[in-house]
């Protein structure tokens, strides 16, 4: 939505299919990670506020470290993609050009809308190789807790895939 809302401020007078056009132009060439505002991050703690930490990637090297930050236009100012990694990104990168090229087409007509909402059936035949991770608990109660710990030790997995000079390249999906 806070990627929407930064286009459409950019595009205030366009039609839809300038502005879905935009979206994919813009995002499709956005700089990461250079961080993502819909307006200035207020620093200082408004009065009554007890707690809030403002995202900083100057005083805070976590910050620093995140590679897609898209920050919440509210007090305090956070990165909504926290978790978003170099591998997700790449992803996400992907999507955003293979929609400017299909908007692209549909606007020259070349193809018609649908073809935006297709599957990109070439995720499945570019690699040789998956892990497929199935997680599974005792009682309905305990699976949440559970899910979060065996997320949390795939993203330190996918890290650590990824940080080798090995040139391997990760794509969690889900």
């Amino acid at each position: 939505a806070i990627l929407v809302a930064f286009t459409v401020q950019r595009y205030p007078r366009k039609s839809t299919s300038e502005v879905l056009e935009g979206f994919f132009d813009i995002w499709s060439r956005w700089e990461w990670p250079n961080p993502v505002l819909l307006g200035p991050v207020r620093q200082g703690r408004p009065d009554g506020w007890l707690c809030g930490n403002v995202w900083n990637p100057i005083h805070n090297r976590r910050d620093g470290a995140q590679v897609c930050p898209i920050l919440t236009p509210v007090y305090p100012a956070m990165n909504s993609s926290y978790n978003v990694g170099r591998s997700q990104l790449r992803r996400m990168r992907y999507e955003f050009e293979r929609g400017r090229m299909v908007v692209k087409d549909i606007i020259n007509g070349k193809e018609g809308w649908g073809k935006l909402f297709e599957e990109d059936g070439g995720f499945w035949r570019r690699f040789q190789a998956y892990v497929r991770v199935i997680i599974r608990w005792g009682t309905e109660g305990d699976g949440e807790g559970w899910f979060r710990f065996v997320e949390s030790r795939l993203r330190v997995l996918v890290a650590g895939i990824e940080g080798n000079e090995g040139g391997i390249e990760v794509h969690p999906w889900g």
